[in-house]
């Protein structure tokens, strides 16, 4: 505030003052020290004098020692995400698998839903791009529709989120990266493997008489183009997590598989272009708030060197982040005598076959790999009557993997029946 301005009046003459005779020397000096000392200390506590007066900059003394930090406004704006699924349901993930029949609607999702009630199961996983080449939700994208490959039992992902994330579950959604036959047989041959010596012929994986299929090229820029608006039109509507599934080359495709020269970088190892592929889809779903999990088999880390070359080397070179790692008892048969991870009558001892392959690729995986146990939730094809799976062998295969520290699991039954209760 700038100070006010006063008019000072002199005064000349006799008798002002309290002295009417000439004064002594040394008192007019003591008066002028005592005045300058006086106009000094009244500049000094003018400004806090005043400001006091007119309750101005009042504050306390522990205020003037240590200045508040300002207050932030306060807003009493409560902030409600509409129908989204708790955070923690991201870190602590218990699914099952849902067959594409209950929530395409021919199957009751009500029902489904109301068996998991009082149960620790929190997430719910489904197909949305099967190994057919079949998009099994709503997709927009162009080259779908050219393909045909959209499914006529679609779902839509938004709304099938938003019921989910209403009950409190959140949802996994899993893709079939390039084993893709509907976008390799239908589309331009740039998406494709060829044949050596005839690149235009499409690459099948077995003999055509014998049901071979073509394969997406992994080299191929249209077919990783697709890939790529896939897993951002899926993970942005709602979807938790993305699953990749053949997220490899075809086996057998070393010898007379040939990949688009004019794409294909051959300075690029099949790993490296694999590699590349995870690293693209990791980051989309980051950007959609998502995670993602590449699924393996726990067989695929005990292959010998010649089927690796599926990955272009050892497959926990590739995977790594997070592994969705298969290790249901029904996968190993009724034996797996393989050297390094042998076991006994797997399906008579689910826990002990649980253990021992999650013991033995976690030991060979890379040490930031994280892996969620997959689980056998129900019957499979293989079993029979003396192996029948009730809710002692699903509880049995949960305890085994929490027992190694892995508290995350995915059940998976393919009708969909699940033994919790």
């Amino acid at each position: 505030m700038a100070r006010k301005k006063y008019k000072v009046k002199r005064y000349y003459g006799k008798n002002v003052g309290f002295y009417r005779a000439k004064p002594h020397p040394l008192v007019v000096i003591l008066v002028i020290a005592v005045l300058a000392g006086l106009g000094f200390l009244g500049t000094v506590i003018y400004e806090p004098v005043y400001d006091f007066i007119m309750n101005i900059g009042r504050q306390d003394i522990s205020a003037v020692s240590e200045p508040e930090e300002p207050e932030e406004p306060e807003d009493n704006t409560v902030l409600e995400p509409e129908d989204e699924p708790a955070a923690s349901l991201h870190e602590n993930m218990k699914a099952v698998y849902i067959p594409h029949e209950i929530v395409s609607g021919q199957g009751s999702l009500d029902e489904f839903l109301s068996g998991l009630d009082g149960t620790e199961i929190n997430a719910v996983m489904i197909d949305v791009k099967n190994d057919d080449g079949e998009i099994l939700y709503t997709s927009k994208n162009e080259a779908a529709a050219e393909f045909q490959a959209v499914a006529p039992t679609a779902v839509d992902l938004q709304a099938l989120s938003s019921r989910l994330g209403r009950d409190g579950y959140l949802l996994v959604a899993r893709m079939s990266v390039f084993r893709d036959p509907l976008a390799a047989g239908r589309g331009h041959r740039a998406y494709a493997i060829g044949y050596r010596g005839a690149p235009s012929a499409l690459w099948l994986d077995n003999a055509a008489d014998a049901g071979g299929r073509p394969w997406l090229n992994p080299y191929s820029m249209h077919a990783q183009d697709y890939i790529d608006f896939l897993a951002d039109e899926i993970t942005s509507q709602g979807v938790g997590m993305l699953v990749l599934e053949n997220l490899r080359f075809p086996d057998n495709s070393a010898t007379y598989a040939v990949f688009n020269e004019e794409e294909a970088d051959p300075s690029q190892s099949r790993a490296e272009i694999l590699r590349d592929t995870l690293a693209r889809i990791t980051e989309i779903c980051r950007r959609n708030d998502a995670r993602i999990a590449v699924f393996y088999t726990a067989l695929e880390p005990v292959l010998s060197e010649g089927e690796q070359n599926r990955y272009g080397g050892p497959v926990l070179q590739v995977a790594t982040g997070t592994l969705l790692l298969d290790v249901r008892p029904a996968l190993f048969g009724a034996d797996y005598p393989q050297s390094g991870l042998e076991i006994t009558d797997p399906l008579q001892n689910p826990a002990e076959a649980v253990a021992a392959a999650l013991t033995y690729v976690k030991s060979g995986a890379l040490p930031d790999t994280q892996i969620i146990p997959y689980l056998q939730g129900g019957n499979a094809e293989r079993f029979n009557a003396e192996h029948l799976y009730g809710k002692e062998q699903v509880d049995a295969q949960i305890k085994a993997a929490g027992d190694l520290g892995f508290d995350e699991y995915f059940l998976f039954s393919a009708d969909g029946e699940y033994f919790l209760k």
